[in-house]
C-alpha cells in the first residue's frame, strides 16, 4: 500500500486514517475484510477528505434518496464531480438494485450512458 500512496506515512492514524476508515466502514456498509481490500487495491480512498469528498458525497447521495451501500464507495470516492453528478442522476432515476447497480459501477462512463439509455428505449 505505501507504494500505492507513499503519502500514507506522513498521515496521521488519529486525526486521518482512522476517521477515514471508519467512515467508510459505517457509511458504505463495509465488513473489515472488504474495507481493506478495498484500500489495499486502490490506496487513493486515504488521501481524499472526510469534510471536502467523502461527507458531501454522502450526504448529497442520501438527500437524493440514493441508498449508499458498498457500491457507492468507488463513484463517492474516485469520480469527479461532474461524473458523480451523473452517476447520482441515473442511479435516483432508474433506482437500479444494488446488485444490478454494482456491475454498471464498474463500466466506463460512457458505456455507462450507453446502457442507460438503451434500458430507458
Amino acid at each position: 500500500m505505501v507504494l500505492g500512496l507513499p503519502s500514507v506515512l506522513s498521515c496521521s492514524f488519529e486525526s486521518n486514517i482512522g476517521p477515514t476508515l471508519a467512515f467508510m466502514e459505517t457509511a458504505f456498509r463495509l465488513a473489515p475484510d472488504e474495507l481493506r481490500e478495498r484500500v489495499v487495491a486502490t490506496p487513493a480512498l486515504l488521501s481524499l477528505s472526510l469534510d471536502r469528498r467523502y461527507h458531501p458525497r454522502v450526504a448529497l447521495a442520501s438527500a437524493l434518496g440514493v441508498v449508499v451501500v458498498r457500491e457507492t464507495l468507488r463513484p463517492a470516492a474516485l469520480f469527479t464531480d461532474p461524473d458523480f453528478m451523473v452517476w447520482l442522476r441515473i442511479r435516483e432515476r432508474l433506482g437500479l438494485a444494488d446488485e444490478d447497480w454494482g456491475a454498471l459501477c464498474l463500466l466506463p462512463l460512457v458505456e455507462r450512458a450507453d446502457s442507460v439509455h438503451n434500458r430507458l428505449r
